[in-house]
């Protein structure tokens, strides 16, 4: 007890020597360049059927109308059953991600310009999802007319006739997870366009076996009555990192890449005009035939890309 009575007349002793702290006012510019905390973040496990790693979609399409006859045509890509979007942590995607694909949101005013409003949005795919599968199985095109209370639907009625079909889906293959950021108001300007791809490395993109095939055949048909073309299609080395898509008043949707690409190169392989198979007497439409060889063009560079989509 005497000890604990010294200690405390001991320290009563050195306060005056010791410093004090207190809160002290911020002044204006110093609030000002005060920043907020981190925003929101979220993260999703995509699931579907019980399967980690796959976001499901059965159908993307898209829709052009005749606002005249109201008559239309749909564009539509059709996924593999159970399937959509797949996360994969190989290249062949034999397993599939069970990390998850985290959504951040950020609002804030930019310091020292005058309450200008930023709002940025930040895309992640799963951490060790560097091979995304785009499961698609078809490409097939539908018309018909809509009426007045439909006109700005898909074209659900008719028969759908094949264009595309795919043998195992587009597979995109980063060097690192794909990332993107989304920035409105004045961190539009800031960021230079409406979404820039801040992570988009593309080391392969593999669009597996291609068979474009006779308008008048079968939807999702492997071996078309009317002929086909099929070839392997792959693209290596594409870097869009620092890409943007913006829009804009007289060129509409803008995408855009500053300064040269890296070296890319596209290679076709297994080139087949016809329906693949031995050669058969006395057919004309139709004839069965072997690939003719394969095809590519290496070391590919373009300079400032940009591509602009609007209607007229």
């Amino acid at each position: 007890m005497k000890t604990l009575i010294k200690m405390m007349v001991g320290l009563s002793l050195l306060s005056p020597l010791l410093p004090a702290y207190a809160l002290q006012d911020l002044s204006d510019q110093q609030l000002a360049a005060t920043t907020g905390q981190d925003g929101l973040t979220v993260k999703i496990n995509p699931k579907t059927n019980g399967v980690a790693g796959v976001l499901g979609v059965s159908k993307v399409y898209y829709t052009q109308r005749d606002t005249s006859a109201l008559t239309s045509g749909s564009a539509v890509a059709t996924m593999n059953s159970n399937s959509g979007i797949v996360f994969c942590t190989v290249a062949n995607c034999s397993a599939k991600s069970s990390n998850g694909i985290v959504l951040t949101s950020d609002a804030d005013g930019q310091a020292g310009t005058g309450a200008k409003v930023m709002w940025f949005l930040g895309l992640t795919m799963p951490t060790d999802a560097t091979t995304i599968r785009l499961d698609i199985k078809s490409l097939n095109l539908v018309a018909g007319t809509l009426s007045d209370a439909t006109r700005n639907k898909r074209v659900t009625y008719g028969t759908e006739q094949g264009v595309i079909n795919f043998s195992n889906g587009i597979t995109l293959t980063t060097t690192a997870p794909l990332q993107l950021m989304a920035g409105l108001g004045n961190s539009n300007a800031a960021m230079g366009g409406l979404i820039k791809l801040t992570q988009a490395n593309f080391s392969k993109i593999d669009f597996g076996t291609m068979t474009l095939v006779n308008s008048s055949d079968a939807v999702g048909t492997s071996t078309p009555a009317k002929g086909q073309m099929s070839l392997g299609a792959t693209i290596t080395g594409l870097n869009l990192t620092g890409s943007t898509l913006n829009l804009n008043a007289t060129d509409g949707l803008v995408f855009n890449k500053a300064g040269t690409t890296d070296k890319f190169n596209v290679d076709l392989t297994n080139i087949t005009l016809g329906n693949a198979g031995a050669a058969t007497t006395g057919i004309f439409d139709g004839t069965q035939v072997a690939p003719i060889g394969n095809m590519g063009i290496q070391g590919i560079q373009v300079s400032n890309l940009k591509v602009t989509v609007k209607g007229f």
